[in-house]
């Protein structure tokens, strides 16, 4: 069961660059666009080091909300995992979930859901992590960023870092060179988002 559900968790990251997280996590909002459909992107200064943490949206409202409360098992398979409902067969439950169909809409143990929510839920940073990856940059700005991908053992980080201003302007330029219409919003603190 352990090992299945490590899988499953490698799986639906292997996989995220594929989902529109913002769909999936329904219960908060997602990128922030601005005017003329710009995707603001938030860099806040690293408190610890030089350069500036890049972040698809304000973590703190999600934080504060917590995980999602009262979800059937169909409702975390299909928001958390981003499960098909046309897949959600006996054989693929019993196999991939070691569930029933008679399962799908009696409730999931909340521990089940805070368990997800807590490792892999808070996707602030993924979310630009992976649509950078999604993006052809140049050796130059590649080689300025400092990727993050579960850097340590037990942890689910996944993020970019920008060394530098001059750097975070470089990759601003560049995305919107490529049509991307990316707009970095640098901030001090979270506060400055209220």
């Amino acid at each position: 069961m352990i090992r299945r559900s490590f899988v499953k968790s490698i799986s639906a990251l292997s996989i995220s660059p594929f989902f529109s997280w913002v769909n999936i996590f329904s219960w908060f909002k997602g990128v922030e666009v601005v005017k003329d459909r710009v995707k603001e992107i938030i860099a806040i200064v690293n408190t610890d080091e030089p350069g500036f943490q890049l972040h698809s949206e304000n973590p703190i409202p999600i934080l504060d909300a917590g995980p999602p409360k009262n979800w059937t098992w169909r409702k975390y398979l299909i928001d958390a995992y981003g499960e098909l409902e046309e897949n959600l067969t006996k054989d693929y439950l019993n196999w991939e979930w070691e569930l029933k169909p008679s399962d799908l809409d009696k409730p999931c143990p909340q521990v089940t859901v805070d368990e997800w929510w807590y490792g892999l839920g808070l996707t602030t940073t993924s979310d630009v992590f992976y649509y950078l990856l999604g993006v052809k940059l140049s050796d130059d700005v590649y080689n300025q960023l400092k990727w993050y991908e579960c850097p340590n053992p037990g942890s689910s980080y996944v993020g970019v870092e920008v060394w530098s201003k001059e750097t975070l302007d470089k990759l601003e330029r560049e995305l919107n060179e490529q049509g991307e219409n990316v707009k970095f919003k640098v901030i001090e603190n979270w506060d400055e988002l209220d």
